[in-house]
């Protein structure tokens, strides 16, 4: 006060009082004022605040805080209190959007309105479900939404020849997506969870799980596993849907209620018999798709992660409580996990025999508990909805090197067969994997350009979407050349017993200017076991395990003259 030239005045006193003693003071409104501010009628503004409020209801402190532990918040689905005397206090950050759909609903619950209401609803959600997707994918792919086919009883044939398909019963799946021999089994699912299951009551959690996530579940995969069995559909006027060209299939559950930490409890879901498919499918709620969508602005990235996120082996190695956290891991390069080798040999005999030592890679790899990644996708967000004036970008995946990222963007321009698994290989590959890839295209592009020759680069992997073989090439464009690299691919293809194999014949500043796409699954052939023999190729189990010596002494020499250009 001496400093100041002497004590505050009233006006200097009450403001410091309102601001550190009743700071509440500030915030509180009328149902008048929001009116006169909204240009609303004071009834409906106090009806929706009393709809959004809590007021004394005359329990002591003590039996609210054990009410609270108990599970039961007595501010669940309100963002305000309220005091008929003094007015409202909203309190921000209270509540959450799905808790004012809750709100909102709950007086129609169990009125005439509710199963027209209900129906709108479902309608609504499962058309902005496949909106989001196809925005996802490309426009090139088909949707088919609310699609009726016939599915299989005890005898049923549904063979693309049965003559008696007519009598299976029908069923319906809300949505199913086909795009480049991928197709997208979708289940979307608008019912809540109730509020006991909300507050940790284990039998009502158990039923509502059923009737959501595990119903979906098994929707979603009968109708993977008829596309597996027959390659195609009878649908309800009879007519044939031909689906001989899918060769992957994922199964989405949909959620509008948000699961949170549930739907990253795979593992537990399926102990618990929630998820009883040996393939899984992406359990995600509706927000977190629309995130997604946001996000993932490249539909490689996009088929990336739902392989890494349906994948077995996430269940047993990661420990989360949001979608969103796992999302902005994989944005950031992460979220993999080495595949079980001995379950991909299984799935894929004919490939080299898993060793001792990617034995132990896969067992030492150890679970990771994922923790908040989203604070960039956060501040994206508020600086979107206008929240924060600072501006944020919104959070994207790496790009690969320059030659992958060419021959990705055109394969996909040019609809070119194979694009989108193409991009998703790749894309699913390590940085360091991706530049080891991109130098040896280099080293081919410049060796044809050196000795005017026809030079080759083949590479492959596996994972539980199968094998795959990729061969570069480059130098003249002949009837000769071009016929090589075809009998060249099916060849290794047929010896790798891969199930895709790419071929990409590359001019020279890198863009292909030919690709050959063979994805039919691998089996017997005599003329192929000559073909290969002929060529002289390395069987699977005499391939080497590490890059050779001196490729990778020359990897090594390049990155160490690009880190001192850098530098300089």
């Amino acid at each position: 006060a001496a400093q100041a030239g002497g004590p505050p005045d009233a006006t200097a006193r009450a403001a410091a009082e309102a601001l550190f003693q009743t700071p509440s003071q500030l915030q509180q409104v009328t149902a008048g004022q929001v009116a006169d501010h909204a240009g609303l009628e004071v009834g409906l503004v106090a009806a929706v605040l009393d709809r959004f409020s809590v007021r004394p209801d005359g329990n002591t402190p003590l039996e609210l805080v054990r009410a609270f532990v108990d599970g039961r918040n007595p501010l669940a689905g309100t963002a305000v209190l309220s005091d008929p005397d003094r007015g409202y206090l909203p309190l921000p950050g209270a509540i959450a959007l799905d808790e004012i759909r809750r709100t909102c609903e709950a007086p129609l619950k169990g009125t005439g309105a509710w199963t027209r209401y209900g129906q709108a609803r479902d309608r609504a959600v499962e058309a902005l479900v496949a909106e989001t997707l196809t925005v996802m994918l490309d426009d090139r792919a088909t949707v088919h939404r609310n699609l009726r086919y016939r599915e299989p009883r005890s005898g049923d044939d549904l063979s693309a020849t049965s003559t008696t398909h007519s009598a299976a019963s029908i069923t319906e799946a809300d949505c199913l997506l086909v795009l480049d021999g991928v197709a997208l089994c979708v289940e979307v699912k608008s019912g809540d969870l109730r509020a006991r299951t909300r507050q940790g009551g284990l039998a009502q959690l158990e039923g509502d799980l059923k009737k959501t996530v595990k119903a979906a579940a098994g929707q979603a995969d009968r109708l993977r596993q008829l596309i597996v069995d027959n390659q195609g559909l009878w649908l309800e006027d009879g007519a044939w849907l031909d689906l001989g060209d899918i060769r992957e299939i994922h199964s989405l559950v949909v959620c509008l209620d948000d699961l949170g930490p549930l739907a990253l409890c795979t593992a537990e879901l399926a102990r618990a018999g929630v998820l009883s498919q040996t393939r899984l499918p992406w359990v995600v709620s509706v927000h977190d798709l629309l995130v997604t969508q946001h996000v993932l602005n490249r539909p490689e990235h996009f088929l990336s992660y739902l392989r890494r996120r349906t994948n077995r082996d996430v269940a047993l190695w990661i420990t989360g409580s949001d979608e969103l956290d796992v999302l902005m891991w994989f944005v950031a390069g992460g979220f993999y996990f080495v595949p079980d080798p001995d379950r991909i040999h299984a799935d894929h005999p004919g490939s080299k025999p898993p060793t001792a030592k990617m034995r132990r890679a896969y067992r030492e790899q150890g679970r990771t508990q994922v923790g908040t990644f989203t604070d960039p996708l956060d501040a994206h967000y508020y600086w979107l909805e206008g929240t924060s004036s600072r501006e944020a970008s919104c959070p994207r995946r790496a790009d690969p090197p320059k030659l992958l990222h060419l021959l990705i963007d055109t394969m996909r321009q040019k609809g070119a067969p194979g694009w989108w698994r193409v991009g998703a290989d790749l894309d699913g590959y390590s940085s360091r994997t991706q530049e080891q890839m991109a130098a040896n295209i280099a080293d081919l592009l410049e060796g044809s350009r050196r000795d005017g020759d026809f030079h080759t680069f083949t590479t492959g992997g596996a994972d539980d979407t199968g094998r795959w073989i990729y061969i570069f090439a480059a130098g003249p464009v002949t009837r000769e050349s071009r016929a090589h690299l075809q009998r060249y691919l099916a060849a290794k293809k047929h010896q790798e017993h891969a199930d895709r194999a790419l071929a990409a014949h590359l001019n020279p500043d890198g863009s292909p200017r030919l690709t050959l796409w063979l994805s039919h699954p691998p089996g017997d052939d005599t003329e192929l076991d000559h073909l290969a023999r002929s060529m002289r190729l390395v069987p699977p189990g005499r391939a080497p395990d590490s890059i050779p010596p001196k490729a990778n002494a020359k990897a090594k020499a390049k990155a160490k003259a690009a880190r001192k250009k850098r530098r300089g």
